[in-house]
C-alpha cells in the first residue's frame, strides 16, 4: 500500500479523539428486508498499539441502529481500548 493512500484511508475513517486514543471507523446498515442489519467496524490508535474491532447487530428498531457506535465504545472502554 502506498503511504498516501494509509493517510488518506485514517483521515476518512477519523471519527474523534478521546484524550490519548484515536478512534477511527464506518458504521453501515441494511434497512430493508426480513434481516436488518446494522454493523460498526473500525480501529482505535492507542499509542503503539492498534485495537480493530466489528461489532455486528441485527436491530428490531432504528434506535438500536442508532446505538452501534456508544455500544462498541462502551465495550472498547471495558476492554481497555478507549481510556473511561
Amino acid at each position: 500500500m502506498h503511504p498516501k493512500n494509509v493517510e488518506i484511508v485514517k483521515d476518512i475513517m477519523f471519527l474523534e479523539k478521546i484524550n490519548s486514543a484515536t478512534l477511527r471507523g464506518k458504521t453501515g446498515w441494511i434497512p430493508s428486508g426480513e434481516h436488518k442489519i446494522g454493523w460498526f467496524v473500525g480501529w482505535v490508535e492507542r499509542g503503539e498499539e492498534t485495537y480493530i474491532f466489528a461489532l455486528n447487530l441485527d436491530p428490531d428498531e432504528e434506535k438500536h441502529v442508532n446505538a452501534r457506535v456508544s455500544i462498541a465504545k462502551a465495550l472498547l472502554s471495558q476492554l481497555g481500548a478507549l481510556p473511561k
